[in-house]
């Protein structure tokens, strides 16, 4: 059992911090938020999620697929997901065998979880994790069996990413480097995969926060707590000027310059999307924006209470769900600019969002992932999603909650293990830096 806060410590916190804990507690309590997006506990902090590759992926008869977890405890984890619960449902809240695998071998929290693509040989599936270790892994997935490791980076791995149908993936870290690595195309006990680092780009001043590719995967961005999106040529790794990025992404611009291609924010960039012909940004600066491709010029922005973790564009619907560091799920039109339904989806800060048949998943610090139906949120009256629960009632009493901020301070501390209450204050730390 962990110790009590002193007085110490609570004399430290402001009225506001201990507010802020007060409610966290009676948000974790209530049994409404305890069933509202039919969360899977996974009793973790949860850094990432990823939709898992070949037969893995493929849904079963009762409605279920597999995701990635990046976890605070050093693992990632395979873990199950009804696409398909009812709120009407008892049984649909009952989550004790969603667990499939566990990957173990990393020293500390893992950031991101990659599952590769392997078409050339189907007998086999491959998934990256990378960590704070400073290390990213290699793992047979049917087998768990740690295949390679590669190592290079001097600082935490924040992100890697995958282009697809590559040979080859990218790395981003907190060393303030993006690395480019080769990918095995099949492993046997003859093979000999090179892990050695191909190509190091260096042009971030802060930590490299997240990548994603163009749609044509030509073009990679990287975000950054230096405040800027760059772009780079994803086969050459090359740094783009503007006029080289037009070329290469086919875009008109009346732009014509031998300048870098960047877009500024404000603040730290946590989480980027990129489409045809924009860019998004999540930042620290309490804003979710959306930058021309062609021009670089801010198109859009969506401004927020609170600070935003991850970002999801879901353009058949002209949709985007932002996550806060509280917790808060907001979801925009792209075409108004305004956030039509908000949702007190988790009592932590929000990592990641994937989508997957209609569905969206969200992770959060809190140790949940929780599953969003947007044609039903998009059904639902009023601004809040506050969905009936049958045998749950939004309005009652948690008898739950404490009374005092002491006993609330204790009661938060004890969710967490000392290793893991370090880990999120050194992760807070340097987000706020």
């Amino acid at each position: 059992m962990q110790p009590k806060p002193s007085n110490t410590v609570m004399f430290f916190q402001s009225e506001q911090d201990q507010a802020a804990i007060q409610e966290r507690v009676k948000n974790l309590n209530d049994p409404y938020r305890k069933k509202l997006g039919f969360p899977c506990l996974v009793n973790v902090k949860l850094l990432n999620l990823a939709k898992a590759h070949n037969q893995v992926s493929k849904s079963d008869q009762n409605n279920k697929t597999f995701i990635w977890v990046a976890c605070g405890d050093s693992t990632a984890k395979l873990i199950s997901i009804n696409l398909n619960p009812s709120y009407n449902t008892p049984e649909d809240f009952i989550h004790s065998k969603f667990l499939v695998k566990t990957l173990k071998g990393h020293s500390g929290p893992v950031t991101c979880v990659a599952p590769i693509s392997n078409s050339g040989n189907s007998s086999q599936d491959f998934v990256l994790t990378a960590s704070w270790d400073k290390s990213i892994r290699l793992w047979d997935v049917s087998t768990t069996q740690l295949l390679g490791i590669y190592t290079g980076h001097s600082d935490f791995v924040k992100t890697i990413f995958v282009p697809k149908d590559s040979q080859y993936f990218f790395s981003g870290s907190s060393d303030k480097s993006i690395k480019k690595w080769s990918l095995p195309t099949g492993m046997s006990d003859n093979s000999n995969p090179d892990f050695s680092c191909l190509q190091t780009s260096k042009e971030h001043t802060r930590a490299v926060e997240c990548l994603t590719c163009s749609p044509d995967q030509l073009v990679l961005f990287s975000g950054s707590s230096d405040t800027t999106v760059l772009s780079w040529n994803a086969k050459t790794s090359k740094l783009l000027a503007f006029s080289d990025f037009m070329d290469l992404s086919q875009q008109n611009s009346s732009v014509n310059s031998d300048d870098f291609w960047k877009v500024s924010c404000k603040s730290n960039v946590f989480d980027i999307s990129a489409t045809q012909s924009s860019i998004w940004t999540a930042s620290a600066d309490k804003s979710v924006c959306e930058w021309n491709l062609s021009t670089g010029e801010k198109e859009s922005e969506f401004i927020h209470s609170q600070v935003i973790k991850s970002l999801l564009v879901v353009l058949e619907k002209g949709l985007v769900f932002t996550g806060s560091r509280e917790g808060i799920i907001k979801i925009w039109d792209t075409t108004s600019g305004e956030c039509i339904k908000e949702i007190q989806a988790h009592v932590d800060s929000i990592e990641s969002f994937i989508i997957i048949q209609g569905k969206v998943l969200s992770a959060s610090l809190d140790g949940s992932v929780r599953l969003w139906d947007i044609n039903d949120i998009l059904n639902h009256d009023g601004y809040l999603y506050e969905p009936v629960i049958k045998g749950c009632s939004k309005d009652s009493d948690s008898e739950l909650v404490l009374a005092n901020t002491e006993n609330a301070s204790s009661k938060s501390y004890s969710l967490l293990t000392a290793e893991e209450s370090k880990e999120l204050e050194s992760l807070l730390d340097e987000l706020e830096d």
